[in-house]
Protein backbone atom coordinates (compact mmCIF):
# COMPACT_ATOMS: atom_id res chain seq x y z
CA UNK A 1 0.00 0.00 0.00
CA UNK A 2 1.15 3.52 -0.89
CA UNK A 3 1.07 6.50 1.29
CA UNK A 4 -0.99 7.95 -1.28
CA UNK A 5 -3.66 4.96 -0.74
CA UNK A 6 -3.02 4.53 2.62
CA UNK A 7 -4.75 8.06 2.91
CA UNK A 8 -7.68 7.39 0.47
CA UNK A 9 -8.27 4.07 3.15
CA UNK A 10 -8.27 6.85 5.78
CA UNK A 11 -10.44 9.27 4.20
CA UNK A 12 -12.89 6.79 3.84
CA UNK A 13 -13.05 5.69 6.78
CA UNK A 14 -13.07 9.13 8.60
CA UNK A 15 -16.27 10.01 6.00
CA UNK A 16 -18.09 7.11 7.39
CA UNK A 17 -17.44 8.08 11.14
CA UNK A 18 -19.27 11.05 9.94
CA UNK A 19 -22.38 8.99 9.11
CA UNK A 20 -22.40 6.50 12.34
CA UNK A 21 -25.23 8.09 14.26
CA UNK A 22 -27.47 7.62 11.34
CA UNK A 23 -30.42 6.12 11.33
CA UNK A 24 -30.28 2.13 9.68
CA UNK A 25 -32.83 0.75 7.63
CA UNK A 26 -33.69 -2.91 10.21
CA UNK A 27 -33.98 -4.75 6.75
CA UNK A 28 -30.81 -3.36 4.83
CA UNK A 29 -28.43 -4.29 7.69
CA UNK A 30 -29.78 -7.42 8.35
CA UNK A 31 -28.70 -7.96 4.56
CA UNK A 32 -25.61 -6.74 4.88
CA UNK A 33 -24.68 -8.60 8.38
CA UNK A 34 -25.90 -11.86 6.48
CA UNK A 35 -23.72 -10.81 3.44
CA UNK A 36 -20.59 -10.41 5.70
CA UNK A 37 -21.76 -14.15 7.19
CA UNK A 38 -21.20 -15.21 3.73
CA UNK A 39 -17.94 -13.37 2.71
CA UNK A 40 -16.34 -12.37 6.13
CA UNK A 41 -13.29 -10.39 3.87
CA UNK A 42 -15.20 -8.63 1.95
CA UNK A 43 -15.35 -5.26 3.36
CA UNK A 44 -11.33 -5.39 2.10
CA UNK A 45 -13.17 -5.81 -1.68
CA UNK A 46 -15.56 -3.55 -0.55
CA UNK A 47 -13.56 -0.58 0.18
CA UNK A 48 -11.09 -1.15 -2.99
CA UNK A 49 -14.34 -0.75 -4.94
CA UNK A 50 -15.50 2.62 -3.91
CA UNK A 51 -12.11 3.73 -3.79
CA UNK A 52 -11.56 2.98 -7.27
CA UNK A 53 -15.44 4.15 -8.51
CA UNK A 54 -14.49 7.08 -6.51
CA UNK A 55 -11.36 7.86 -8.87
CA UNK A 56 -13.23 6.79 -11.87
CA UNK A 57 -15.90 9.91 -10.24
CA UNK A 58 -13.32 12.12 -9.88
CA UNK A 59 -11.56 11.74 -12.97
CA UNK A 60 -14.88 12.18 -15.76
CA UNK A 61 -16.08 14.98 -13.59
CA UNK A 62 -12.70 16.44 -14.56
CA UNK A 63 -12.65 15.54 -17.87
CA UNK A 64 -16.61 16.91 -18.35
CA UNK A 65 -15.72 20.38 -16.57
CA UNK A 66 -12.87 20.42 -19.23
CA UNK A 67 -15.12 19.63 -22.09
CA UNK A 68 -17.56 22.14 -20.75
CA UNK A 69 -14.72 24.72 -21.03
CA UNK A 70 -13.67 24.25 -24.20
CA UNK A 71 -17.02 23.85 -25.47
CA UNK A 72 -17.59 27.40 -24.37
CA UNK A 73 -15.21 28.81 -25.31
CA UNK A 74 -15.30 27.76 -28.86
CA UNK A 75 -19.26 28.73 -28.74
CA UNK A 76 -19.65 32.32 -30.37
CA UNK A 77 -22.82 34.22 -30.02
CA UNK A 78 -25.69 32.76 -32.50
CA UNK A 79 -26.58 35.80 -34.30
CA UNK A 80 -30.36 36.35 -34.89
CA UNK A 81 -31.83 35.95 -38.34
CA UNK A 82 -30.68 39.65 -40.03
CA UNK A 83 -27.03 38.97 -38.65
CA UNK A 84 -25.94 37.22 -42.08
CA UNK A 85 -27.34 39.64 -44.21
CA UNK A 86 -26.47 42.73 -42.46
CA UNK A 87 -22.92 41.09 -42.49
CA UNK A 88 -23.05 41.37 -46.78
CA UNK A 89 -24.91 44.24 -47.21
CA UNK A 90 -23.12 46.49 -43.99
CA UNK A 91 -19.81 45.09 -43.78
CA UNK A 92 -18.71 42.97 -40.71
CA UNK A 93 -18.41 45.86 -38.60
CA UNK A 94 -21.66 47.28 -38.50
CA UNK A 95 -22.34 47.97 -34.67
CA UNK A 96 -22.02 51.77 -35.18
CA UNK A 97 -24.44 51.73 -38.05
CA UNK A 98 -28.17 51.64 -37.39
CA UNK A 99 -31.43 53.27 -39.13
CA UNK A 100 -33.16 54.40 -36.22
CA UNK A 101 -31.33 58.11 -35.24
CA UNK A 102 -29.96 58.64 -31.51
CA UNK A 103 -33.16 60.65 -30.00
CA UNK A 104 -32.59 62.31 -26.63
CA UNK A 105 -35.02 61.53 -23.62
CA UNK A 106 -37.85 63.33 -23.62
CA UNK A 107 -38.00 66.35 -21.14
CA UNK A 108 -39.59 66.07 -17.73
CA UNK A 109 -43.26 67.64 -17.78
CA UNK A 110 -42.28 71.04 -15.96
CA UNK A 111 -39.52 71.57 -18.55
CA UNK A 112 -41.07 71.16 -21.87
CA UNK A 113 -40.95 73.96 -24.32
CA UNK A 114 -44.05 75.34 -25.16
Amino acid sequence: MTPQERQLVDDLFDRLARVEGAPRDADAAGAIQDGLRKAPNALYALVQTVLVQDEALKRANARIEELEHAQASEQKPSGGFLDSMRDTVLGKDNSSRSSVPNVPPPLPAGNRPV
